[in-house]
């Protein structure tokens, strides 16, 4: 796959940023998680770390496979965004710590928009286009 500066001058920083928006979304939602569900349980150490490197793993798969034009890598990390704000929504309650809920809540819709942009999307169909002109 040849990929010219051009293009990574163009693409990377609105990938980059989706990338560290989605890790940043799970950290904040499993944190959240931790800090009012799973309080008092013994094996949380377990528990967080386990899910930090699921999250990781799935993140990592969608993200290489949309470097090489795969349209299901999109949907694997929209997959995991949706999930953590879904998490972040079950911890809303009187207990729940507002500046670290809306950071929780506002870190995967940012990243859904910057998925949604128009360079995002651009990037996304000028690699599909790569893998199947080298696929012929």
């Amino acid at each position: 796959m040849s990929i010219t500066p051009r293009f990574l001058q163009r693409y990377f920083p609105v990938y980059a940023a989706a990338l560290m928006l989605s890790c940043f979304s799970f950290a904040l939602a499993i944190a959240l998680a931790s800090l009012l569900h799973f309080k008092t349980h013994p094996d949380l150490p377990k528990y967080i770390i386990s899910s930090i490197v699921v999250c990781s793993l799935l993140l990592s798969v969608g993200n290489m496979l949309q470097l090489r034009g795969r349209r299901s890598g999109m949907w694997l990390v929209v997959m995991v965004l949706g999930a953590c704000m879904l998490l972040t929504l079950s911890t809303y309650g009187p207990r729940t710590p507002m500046p670290l809920f809306t950071l929780a809540l506002l870190a995967p819709l940012l990243a859904l928009l910057l998925f949604n942009s128009e360079r995002h999307r651009e990037m996304r169909r000028r690699l599909m286009r790569l893998r199947e002109r080298e696929n012929r």
